[in-house]
């Protein structure tokens, strides 16, 4: 190695020397989106590209969701996750990596209640 010259970044330098722009990541699972911030998060990103699959506890409360989705013209996928059952956790976690065989997102908007 040269004189001067390490391994590691200079102190206070990001950590991230390439930073990959949110719009490179194209598969995003978003938790509690049947109203809300999810709600708005899931649209937002389907606006914009993203591959969206937007979760709720009970997909028969997907229709506002739906709604905004049309109004806006983009496609997402709904599929049910309970964020306090592994099994369901582990089964939507499943499904989106069948399907796409990766996760590049995660917004876990779900809350207590």
């Amino acid at each position: 190695m040269m004189a001067g010259h390490s391994r590691r970044p200079p102190r206070g330098a990001p950590c991230i020397q390439h930073p990959i722009a949110i719009s490179d990541l194209t598969v995003t699972l978003i938790t509690a989106c049947s109203s809300g911030f999810g709600l708005g998060t899931a649209v937002h990103l389907a606006a914009r590209g993203q591959t969206v699959y937007a979760t709720m506890r009970n997909v028969g409360s997907a229709s506002a969701l739906r709604e905004a989705a049309a109004a806006d013209g983009v496609t997402l996928a709904v599929l049910p996750l309970d964020v306090d059952d592994p099994h369901s956790v582990e089964g939507a976690v499943a499904e989106v990596l069948s399907r796409e065989g990766r996760i590049d997102v995660l917004v876990n908007n779900a809350g207590v209640g």
